[in-house]
């Protein structure tokens, strides 16, 4: 734990000031194109954080891509945005290379609502690839951003819709899946009680297609749900889920 300074600075540093971790685990050439085409759209807006002898924490990849366009509109290479992280321990700069990459990963996207935002871009005629999408999510086949026969415009050939179709179709799995959990749940109430309607054995050689077996000791009452239990025995609600 260490304090922090007074004063949060931006200082702005030649971009040969900076020298890159050797040990950075992150692979990154080859996104470095995809994030030349955001600096190009927005500017270099998230700062670096270096040592003050100009060691990177945090911005190799943006780095890179700066070095590969030379300028932007509003900046260029002599200008680059950087925070200084020097009250850091060596060992909290290792870890925060780590922890700046691998927070990324620690959300879920809801994708209804990313649906949404995708479509009121695509209908404001934005390009979507620079959303950092190249396809909707979980959709394989479906890609986004692509140009069809050298056209200029960007053309969506999925809507986003299509996320929310997708979304429709998992909670009808999840209702499925409930509903077969629930019959599942009513055949092992029966066979722990010895009890089987023959309407739901799947086996010919299940121990359920006896015919030898020993009679009911006593009569069964009828539940609401059909099966037939002994006074006092537990027995299904027989309220079938949603």
């Amino acid at each position: 734990m260490i304090n922090a300074p007074a004063a949060l600075q931006i200082q702005f540093w030649s971009i040969d000031k900076f020298i890159f971790y050797v040990r950075n685990p992150r692979k990154n050439e080859a996104a470095v194109d995809r994030m030349c085409s955001s600096i190009r759209e927005f500017g270099f807006k998230v700062p670096v954080l270096a040592r003050g002898d100009g060691t990177v924490s945090d911005g190799h990849l943006r780095l890179k891509a700066a070095r590969k366009l030379e300028s932007w509109p509003g900046g260029d290479t002599t200008s680059i945005p950087v925070i200084l992280c020097d009250e850091w321990t060596d060992a909290q700069v290792k870890a925060f290379r780590l922890l700046v990459n691998r927070s990324a990963t620690w959300a879920a996207w809801d994708e209804e609502l990313l649906a949404l935002e995708l479509q009121e871009l695509n209908e404001a005629d934005f390009d979507l690839s620079l959303t950092g999408f190249d396809r909707l999510p979980s959709s394989p086949a479906d890609h986004l951003g692509q140009r069809a026969d050298g056209a200029d415009k960007n053309v969506v050939l999925v809507s986003a819709r299509a996320v929310l179709v997708r979304a429709e179709e998992e909670r009808a799995l999840v209702r499925e899946g409930r509903r077969k959990l629930y019959d599942l749940d009513l055949s092992l109430a029966e066979v722990h009680h010895g009890r089987f309607r023959r309407d739901q054995i799947r086996s010919p050689n299940s121990k359920a297609c006896r015919t030898d077996a020993a009679p009911d000791p006593e009569p069964r009452q009828e539940g609401r749900d059909g099966l037939r239990s002994l006074p006092g025995e537990w027995h299904h609600s027989g309220q079938r889920p949603n």
